[in-house]
């Protein structure tokens, strides 16, 4: 018997393989996989702010599938750069918040004087800037 090949499926932005809990972006054309959000999201900014896109690139219905297996409908690049970016930022949220489980980490998970509170900010102001330069265009 032969062995059914298995499709290698890699990451539009990064070019790595995607895992089976991956981003998944249709389109009339086709799927992209995504390994996670700040691969989509970086590639969606890069695509709807992409100078001189012809007109029907503008006004792409896109699908999105997400790893927990959520489907969503978009209109087009602007919004899936909206909703990727909202994604992410929500993404690191949980991460930061979460407590460590790794054996020997004994951080706290409340900033202390000289913390990271300042580079949350950044990242936050960073992802809220890139927000609103979508809306603009």
């Amino acid at each position: 018997m032969a062995e059914q090949a298995r499709k290698l499926r890699l990451c539009s932005y990064d070019r790595a393989e995607v895992p089976a809990d991956a981003y998944i972006v249709t389109d009339s054309g086709g799927e992209m996989y995504f390994c996670n959000a700040r691969c989509l999201s970086i590639w969606a900014v890069d695509f709807a702010t992409k100078p001189n896109r012809p007109p029907e690139q503008k006004s792409l219905v896109l699908h999105v599938k997400t790893p927990t297996g959520v489907h969503r409908q978009l209109p087009n690049a602007d919004e899936l750069a909206n909703w990727a970016l909202a994604t992410l930022s929500e993404e690191v949220d949980e991460a930061e918040s979460a407590p460590s489980t790794q054996a020997g980490d004994y951080t706290s998970p409340a900033p202390s004087e000289g913390s990271s509170a300042a580079s949350t900010f950044e990242r936050r102001f960073m992802l809220v800037a890139w927000i609103s330069a979508i809306r603009c265009l």
